[in-house]
C-alpha cells in the first residue's frame, strides 16, 4: 500500500492538472473512466491506479530478491556436492592406480620367473579332410592292429578345405551367463534379439544400454534395494564383460538395462552368483579312485541303492574306500598317505603353493608321482 502523506501529494500533484490531462492520463492507465466525471473523481481512480502499479512492481522486485538468494543458495550447495563427488572419485581413481601397480609389478615377477613357461600363441589352422581318391581300401585286410594307423598312399590323396562358414552376430537368444573370475573379478556374456533391443530402446530415455551389477548379499533382490551397484554403458555390439568388484565372499546379480522415466528397466537378469573366497579353502580334502573302465551302469549295479543320485557318486566311493569296503576293482587308499601328501604339498594355508608359484599342472605331476610310488606297495592296494 501506498503511504497516507504520499497518497495526498499524489491526489494533490493531479488535482492541480487540468481535466483533459487527467482523462489522456486515466485513458494511459487503461482506466474506465467517463468525460463527464469531475477532476477529483478522475484523480481518485488514477491514484488508485497507480498505487496498486507501485504494490505489484514492490512485490515483484522481492520476488526477484528471493529468486536470487534461493538460486545463490542451490548453487553452493551444488559446489558442495560436486567438490565432494570430486574427492570421492579422487579416491577411488588412487585405488585404482594403486591395484594396477600390483598387478603390472606381479607380472613382472611372474615374466621373470624361470618356473613360468611362456607359452607362444598360435593360429588357428583351417580344418583340412583327407579325401579318399584311391580305390584301395586304406587299411589291410589282415591284422588290424598292424594295420590301424598305415594312412595308405598319399600321393593318391587330395586335400580339401571344408567351408564351415561365418559364425553369425547373434543366436537370437536372450540369455545371460555369469561366472566369477576370482575373488576379486567377475565375468559375464550375454545374446540378445534384435526385436528386443529394439523393443526396449523405445522406452530408454538416452537410446542406450546398459550392465549394471548388483551386490544382493544377505537381500532378497527386488530390482532397487542392492548394497551397492555398478553401472556401464554397454557399446554396440558388445556381447561379453569383465568388472573388478573386489568383493570376496559376495553376492551379485548382473542385469542389462536401460534407463526409462521410471527408472533401470531389466532386460535380462542373471542368476544370483557367490565370489570365491580370497583364502585358501578349509574344508576337509578327500581322495577317491574312480574306475573309468569299468561302464557307468555297471557301478550303479555293484553299489545299488546306495547311489541315490549319480552326481553322488565320487563322494559314495570316498566313503566307502575310506571303510575299507569290498569293491570289484583295486583302489588306492585315502588316508593317510593322500592327506599327508596334500598337508606336504599344499602347507598351512596355502603357503607352499604361493612360494613355489606352482600351477595346476605342476600340483597334478606331483600328485600322480607320488601316488605312482605308493602304488608299488602291496599294502595300500585291495585287490577284490
Amino acid at each position: 500500500m501506498m503511504p497516507r502523506g504520499k497518497e495526498r501529494d499524489e491526489k494533490k500533484n493531479l488535482l492541480s492538472k487540468s481535466k483533459e490531462e487527467l482523462l489522456k492520463l486515466a485513458e494511459k492507465l487503461k482506466a474506465e473512466v467517463k468525460k463527464n466525471m469531475t477532476k477529483v473523481q478522475l484523480a481518485r481512480i488514477i491514484s488508485d491506479l497507480s498505487g496498486k502499479a507501485g504494490d505489484a512492481k514492490e512485490a515483484a522486485r522481492k520476488q526477484i530478491e528471493k529468486s536470487k538468494e534461493s538460486a545463490k543458495k542451490g548453487i553452493e550447495e551444488t559446489k558442495k556436492a560436486a567438490r565432494k563427488q570430486l574427492e570421492k572419485t579422487r579416491k577411488v581413481a588412487q585405488k585404482v592406480k594403486s591395484v594396477s601397480k600390483g598387478i603390472k609389478k606381479s607380472v613382472g615377477v611372474l615374466k621373470r620367473s624361470p618356473l613360468v613357461k611362456v607359452r607362444e600363441k598360435k593360429e588357428p589352422e583351417a580344418r583340412i579332410i583327407l579325401e579318399q581318391v584311391s580305390e584301395k581300401p586304406v587299411h589291410g585286410t589282415g591284422d588290424v592292429e598292424h594295420s590301424k594307423y598305415d594312412m595308405g598312399d598319399m600321393s593318391r590323396r587330395k586335400f580339401v578345405e571344408e567351408a564351415l562358414g561365418t559364425l553369425p552376430e547373434t543366436y537370437d537368444a536372450d540369455i545371460i551367463y555369469v561366472v566369477p573370475r576370482d575373488p576379486e573379478w567377475i565375468f559375464c556374456y550375454w545374446d540378445l534379439s534384435k526385436d528386443t533391443v529394439r523393443h526396449y530402446l523405445t522406452q530408454s530415455v538416452d537410446n542406450r544400454l546398459y550392465i549394471k551389477i548388483s551386490d544382493v548379499t544377505n537381500i532378497i533382490y527386488d530390482g532397487g534395494n542392492a548394497n551397492r551397484y555398478l553401472l556401464y554403458e554397454i557399446p554396440y555390439g558388445t556381447k561379453n564383460w569383465y568388472a573388478f568388484v573386489d568383493a570376496p565372499e559376495k553376492d551379485f546379480i548382473v542385469e542389462i538395462v536401460v534407463k526409462s522415466r521410471h527408472g533401470f528397466l531389466p532386460i535380462l537378469r542373471s542368476k544370483t552368483v557367490r565370489m570365491p573366497a580370497a583364502s585358501t579353502s578349509q574344508g576337509e580334502v578327500r581322495f577317491v579312485t574312480i574306475p573309468f573302465d569299468i561302464p557307468l551302469v555297471r557301478i550303479r549295479e555293484i553299489l545299488g541303492p546306495r547311489l541315490r543320485d549319480i552326481s553322488e557318486l565320487a563322494y559314495l566311493l570316498s566313503k566307502l574306500q575310506e571303510e575299507g569296503s569290498e569293491l570289484p576293482f583295486p583302489y588306492v587308499s585315502p588316508l593317510p598317505e593322500g592327506a599327508v601328501l596334500i598337508e606336504e604339498l599344499w602347507g598351512p594355508d596355502g603357503e607352499g603353493i604361493r612360494r613355489y608359484l606352482k600351477g595346476s599342472e605342476e600340483i597334478l605331476e606331483r600328485l600322480r608321482r607320488s601316488l605312482k610310488w605308493n602304488l608299488s606297495s602291496d599294502n595300500l592296494i585291495k585287490e577284490r
